[in-house]
């Protein structure tokens, strides 16, 4: 699996390389789109120094700028840059700023202030500047998102290829720089992707279509093998979406019949890409055991807690808030700097203008 997972790393470089020298625009968007959904997916531990894939995010990003300052007729760029989304955006960010003076916890605030600039904001501006984006582009940024999936998920069974058992290794994750739950997030991304493309695509070719369904084994493969049941949900919901939105249309015999032949392949997959016992598995056993004992195990208690606290933190700051990042003095356990729910979050730290703007994004 580290061969393959070496020579995919390779493959997308030269891949890269030639777009660098014959369309760098492009080349730009590949970046980007690299080092903003997916940057787990490289090799950054080869690197003979930290902070590289930081490093590289932020060169792309810059590179993005550059570009727009050299470019002719820039005002459409401006116009689609400077858009309602990244308004919000700034303005959640001004929040950020101005409720760090009330917080009990500035450490882990000043954080969350450089992350939302750093992984949010440049990113969405970036992707302005090299606006407007045709069928081509669209479909380029798809391809790189796939890829960026599919290389985390080799370079998962890459880095844990000596995990045989529940025993070895219960959750797999890629050491230190990422937890699980991220890695989930990344590989899960592609995957809902692919099954939109399975199921919405009029894709007619029999290898191209094995080849798609080879892939989502793969990526639900890795998500199982992280023991993180939000992606999953969520690739599962992307099927369930597809039939409820598109009813009893045409091509809805297509769907059913690429919807059984997935999970056939997906339970393939994961006896062949994980340890001989695969239901013993640390992961798989993980997910199983969440769905059976739902609201009582372990995790959900402790989740609960969580969310009880964010909540009652929110009341009882008359929906003002307590500040960025302040959910942790809340909290009667150290370490634990967020309720692990987006929108709890966003409501006990910044309160009703906060949670207003966070429902204006996702609206």
């Amino acid at each position: 699996m580290g061969f393959l997972y070496y020579a995919a790393v390779a493959a997308t470089l030269l891949l890269f390389l030639h777009y660098l020298l014959s369309d760098f625009r492009r080349a730009i968007l590949i970046g980007l789109v690299l080092t903003t959904f997916t940057l787990a997916a490289l090799p950054w531990h080869l690197v003979p120094f930290d902070a590289a894939a930081f490093a590289c995010q932020v060169g792309f990003l810059m590179v993005a700028l550059t570009w727009f300052l050299v470019r002719k007729n820039n005002v459409i760029a401006i116009r689609l840059a400077l858009n309602g989304y990244l308004l919000g955006l700034f303005a959640l960010e001004f929040v950020l700023v101005v409720y760090l003076l009330i917080s009990k916890s500035s450490g882990y605030g000043t954080s969350l202030v450089v992350w939302l600039l750093v992984k949010s904001i440049l990113p969405v501006l970036a992707f302005g500047f090299l606006a407007p984006f045709d069928s081509i582009d669209i479909r380029l940024i798809s391809n790189v998102v796939l890829v960026g999936s599919t290389l985390t998920a080799l370079r998962l069974f890459s880095t844990n290829a000596g995990a045989t058992s529940s025993e070895d290794l219960v959750r797999v994750s890629l050491g230190i720089e990422s937890s699980p739950i991220t890695v989930a997030r990344v590989i899960g991304l592609g995957a809902a992707l692919l099954i939109a493309l399975l199921l919405l695509g009029r894709e007619r070719n029999p290898v191209k279509t094995a080849a798609r369904l080879a892939l989502a084994g793969l990526l639900f493969s890795g998500i199982a093998a992280t023991g993180s049941r939000g992606p999953l949900f969520a690739a599962i919901l992307v099927v369930f979406a597809t039939f409820v939105f598109l009813g009893h249309g045409p091509g809805m015999r297509r769907r059913i019949g690429l919807s059984l032949a997935l999970a056939l392949v997906l339970l393939t997959a994961m006896a062949l890409l994980l340890p001989s016992n695969v239901w013993e598995y640390g992961g798989i056993q993980r997910i199983f055991d969440r769905l059976l004992t739902f609201g009582s195990n372990a995790s959900d208690r402790a989740r609960l807690a969580l969310f009880e606290t964010a909540w009652s933190g929110f009341l009882a700051s008359s929906g003002i808030g307590v500040g960025t990042g302040g959910f942790e003095a809340l909290y009667y356990l150290p370490g634990y700097y967020y309720p692990h729910n987006l929108i709890l979050e966003v409501a006990v730290s910044h309160g009703v203008v906060g949670l207003s703007l966070l429902l204006f994004l996702l609206a």
